[in-house]
């Protein structure tokens, strides 16, 4: 029977899982259209005839569908990947992807496309980095995750691979601009047509990169496979070492968003620390992996078994020196840098659970009969914290069973972790601030988005990084920021806090930029206690004239 009389049966078996089928030669050139064309394309089947087949996508696919319709070997499939098809006036439109190559005829590429599954498949609006088009690397947790989501409901097992191809960079650098792009643009569309929904895979950094791919893929044949593309793309490129590192995505005994987190954090790190020549690759990530399991639990039993406790610095007004409110500061019982431990809990997402913690121990602090009625305390959540859903409903409650003290509360967002969703983060303050809580931004300056917050957050007040105080004497640039930075929190009617204070030439030079509120260890050090008014000025008095005896001395 000849192939002409299956056609209806096979382009029914096509359309099965498909809505358009296409054919096209290896210059990627259509030979023939049947199905939804226009539904898909905007255009007819005949239409479609004799245009190349990668001019259907949106410009950030092209490369990568001309790289898959090259590379396709004989009796090979790839698919179904996340693609993204062009619209009319320069609209995008998700679909899925399918390729084969029989082997009867390896010239010919035949192609399926669908808009059906498109929502399981990884979605394309993550950030991507500019010049692959691959995830960026801090997109490349959430991929992982919904890939995981995906296979479960599929029942597949997937994994991920960790690459590292050394030398790419000094090799790009030693090519013609146009073949350094080419080397680039056929590693990246291998990569993808490796990966699980051609979306889930992340360059995260220079020569590194990360997908979530079948199991059934090993990892040594996905090196094969990479470096036959790049000993293919130029002379050069045969210098060029790839080396993997495989992470079965399997449970271990862990919460999925445990073993999500602990991955993902590895991934960072491999991104971001150098070689050792010789170095043990997969030996380094799964030893990363299971350091950071570690470190995680260590966290929860530290917040579990209260292994820290609180000291209050004051914050103070410039004019008297005494205080308007402390800070509320937290040292772990292993004396280890809060920061460093505080760090690790943001990039793990762990930090949601310890910011609750601190404030129910303030809030139950100023809710004691015996505590002091002027007391009023400053309280630092991450960026991280209220952007979780989860965290927020509950800081919501307790901060409505406990009305009586919000103005003795104050709550200090910390820029230690980047704001994304500028729009949750003002609606999220403005519900606190309508329960009568002031909220300062804190360490104002330090990252290159404080500026931006300032325009889209509506704030009670800011904290001036201290890196501006100690440099004011000595960076005349720094001393006129300050005083632009003034200017403009006059005019949006919000405070100033100065941190790290710890001159008398600092505070002198605040007083005359009309700084209302300073800290430091200038005012007083972190204590076990808060010291109010008299005390507190008492101390400050006591400090002062040793300092000044100290001098004459």
């Amino acid at each position: 029977m000849s192939l002409a009389s299956h056609l209806p049966r096979l382009l029914a078996f096509s359309f099965a899982g498909a809505d358009l089928l296409l054919e096209a030669g290896r210059d990627c050139r259509i030979h023939f259209a049947a199905g939804a064309a226009e539904n898909l394309t905007g255009q007819s089947e005949d239409r479609l005839v004799g245009q190349a087949l990668h001019s259907l996508f949106a410009e950030e696919d092209r490369t990568f569908v001309r790289g898959m319709i090259n590379g396709l070997g004989s009796g090979e499939r790839i698919g179904p990947l996340a693609v993204r098809l062009a619209g009319a006036e320069g609209q995008v439109h998700p679909a899925v992807i399918g390729l084969c190559c029989l082997p009867d005829n390896p010239t010919l590429v035949h192609c399926t496309l669908s808009l059906r599954g498109v929502q399981a498949l990884a979605q394309s609006s993550a950030p991507r980095d500019p010049e692959s088009q691959l995830l960026q690397g801090s997109a490349f947790p959430r991929a992982v995750e919904q890939a995981l989501q995906h296979a479960r409901e599929l029942d597949q097992k997937v994994t991920m691979t960790l690459l590292d191809l050394d030398g790419l960079g000094q090799i790009r650098d030693e090519m013609e601009a146009s073949d350094s792009r080419l080397l680039l643009d056929r590693i990246c569309a291998n990569l993808r047509a490796s990966s699980l929904d051609g979306q889930t895979v992340a360059r995260l950094a220079e020569n590194r990169f990360g997908l979530v791919h079948q199991a059934s893929l090993s990892g040594q044949e996905m090196a094969r496979r990479l470096s036959t593309v790049v000993r293919q793309s130029h002379p050069l490129a045969g210098k060029l070492s790839v080396e993997g590192a495989v992470l079965p995505l399997e449970n271990r005994g862990l919460e999925r968003a445990d073993m999500i987190r602990a991955i993902a954090y590895a991934a960072e790190r491999f991104a971001s620390s150098g070689r050792i020549p010789g170095e043990d690759l997969p030996g380094v990530i799964e030893n990363s992996v299971r350091e950071t399991l570690e470190r995680m639990e260590d966290f929860r039993q530290v917040l579990s078994q209260r292994r820290f406790h609180f000291l209050y610095q004051p914050v103070v007004r410039l004019v008297d020196r005494r205080p308007a409110h402390f800070e509320l500061l937290v040292r772990f019982e292993d004396e280890v840098s809060p920061q460093e431990k505080l760090d690790f809990a943001e990039n793990l997402g762990l930090i949601c659970d310890f910011d609750l913690a601190v404030c129910h121990h303030a809030v139950n602090l100023l809710s004691d009969s015996k505590c002091d009625a002027r007391l009023k305390l400053a309280v630092n959540l991450s960026g991280h914290s209220i952007l979780n859903s989860v965290f927020i409903k509950s800081l919501d409650a307790l901060l409505k069973a406990n009305k009586a003290i919000s103005r003795r509360l104050i709550f200090e967002i910390t820029e230690s972790a980047e704001l994304t969703d500028l729009e949750t983060a003002h609606r999220v303050i403005q519900t606190i601030r309508m329960l009568g809580h002031r909220v300062f931004l804190d360490d104002f300056g330090a990252g290159a988005a404080s500026f931006r917050y300032l325009s889209a957050l509506a704030v009670d007040g800011i904290k001036i990084d201290g890196r501006y105080i100690r440099e004011m004497g000595r960076a005349p640039r720094d001393l006129a920021m300050l005083r632009g930075l003034k200017r403009i929190c006059d005019d949006l009617e919000i405070e100033i806090v100065a941190e790290r204070v710890e001159t008398e030439t600092q505070a002198a030079r605040l007083r005359e930029l009309g700084l209302p509120l300073a800290q430091g260890w200038l005012f007083g050090k972190p204590t076990a206690k808060p010291r109010l008014a008299r005390d507190a000025e008492a101390q400050v008095h006591a400090e002062g004239m040793f300092r000044g005896l100290r001098g004459r001395a």
